[in-house]
């Protein structure tokens, strides 16, 4: 593992972050009357830990509920079911003023900088809101940490003036991240931090990010499509499906040895910057993903799965430990077999029917 994603939290600890049974469910109401017709199931039974010092990384297809897993963690989605722990707190449990008390300890960097940022407030306004309403400091002393947040996210303290338009994605994604660190927070949450910028600029944002969690003791939770990033950037990683988690693990278990069917589809479809790549060695799925009001029974993966079996559309299975990785599903040791030179099963998924995994959610 490199030195940019080499864990830093205690595994041991207790997690900075619980999640167990999360579930956010939204009712489909059609006619005049508005009656429900039926439920998507965006989140269903998340089970998730996070360690402090991790980034954890959350990937999956489109649709597969990542953001709004994100959302709900947050508190901006209301979950249907199952609990949030943070510091082993349940926050449901919490008082309003709990609750507010809370959003120093948790903020969020969101996808698109310039739709997340008041086009009518400067950018020392945008830095220093949560300032004023969360801390007692004076006008001046704000002013100064507005300052000081200015240089730590690499803009200087002529920026204080200027207004969002004024600034390029990558100058508003700096000044997003300058807000969201005033509080001195524990946890952020990254929604496809780099997702709208430049390809130029990704890398500069990215490299950001670590500076600042190494300055600010940081834990990050990061929803994103591209798996290259998440390669080179987070530590541990959680892939989901269809509203759930089918399998967790540290960043170099998962991309070394993936062993859902599913994740294996997802890395092998990863562009490799290699002329001597051997292409035959991506793995390409039947179909589409379901839609996720009318999921699968068992095994919401196994009308794809090239390995499936009937005891998959039966039950969904429990997570396990597979030489690291935590996986739900009954056919690990045949899944393996996939990735393997010459397999036959691989070369069954050759044909004009299948599909490369599809890519960025919301």
């Amino acid at each position: 593992m490199t030195e940019s994603n080499t864990k830093a939290g205690a595994e041991s600890g207790p997690p900075i972050l619980a999640v167990r049974d999360l579930k956010k469910h939204y009712p489909i109401k059609e006619g005049i009357l508005r009656r429900q017709t039926g439920t998507v199931k965006a989140v269903d039974g998340v089970d998730l830990d996070v360690h402090r010092g991790d980034i954890h990384a959350i990937v999956g297809e489109s649709g597969c509920g990542k953001s709004t897993l994100l959302e709900t963690l947050l508190g901006l989605e209301e979950p249907t079911a199952g609990t949030v722990k943070y510091e082993g707190t349940d926050l449901d449990s919490l008082t309003a003023r709990e609750q507010r008390a809370l959003k120093s300890e948790v903020q969020i960097v969101f996808q698109n900088p310039e739709s997340s940022l008041d086009p009518r407030d400067t950018v020392g306004q945008i830095i220093s809101e949560p300032l004023h309403l969360h801390t007692d400091a004076t006008n001046r002393q704000v002013d100064a940490r507005v300052v000081s947040l200015l240089d730590d996210v690499g803009l200087g303290p002529e920026y204080y003036g200027r207004y969002p338009h004024e600034l390029s994605g990558g100058q508003q994604q700096r000044v997003a991240i300058a807000r969201a660190i005033s509080l001195n927070p524990s946890l952020i949450l990254l929604d496809e931090p780099t997702s709208a910028l430049d390809v130029s600029v990704q890398s500069q944002i990215l490299k950001l990010l670590r500076e600042i969690k190494t300055e600010y003791d940081l834990t990050y939770v990061m929803v994103t499509h591209d798996l290259s990033v998440v390669r080179h950037f987070a530590t541990d990683v959680s892939v989901m499906y269809l509203g759930n988690v089918i399998e967790s693990a540290s960043v170099t278990d998962l991309f070394d040895h993936p062993k859902h069917p599913y994740t294996q589809a997802l890395i092998s479809a990863v562009p490799v910057p290699d002329p001597h790549y051997d292409s035959e060695a991506d793995i390409t799925l039947p179909g589409s993903v379901p839609e996720p009001d009318d999921p699968p029974e068992g095994c919401r993966f196994h009308p794809r799965c090239p390995v499936a079996v009937d005891a998959c559309s039966e039950e969904f299975p429990e997570f396990e430990e597979h030489e690291g990785n935590r996986v739900r599903c009954i056919r690990v040791e045949e899944a393996e077999k996939l990735g393997a030179p010459g397999s036959e099963d691989a070369a069954d998924l050759k044909s004009p029917s299948t599909t490369r995994p599809a890519g960025e959610d919301r």
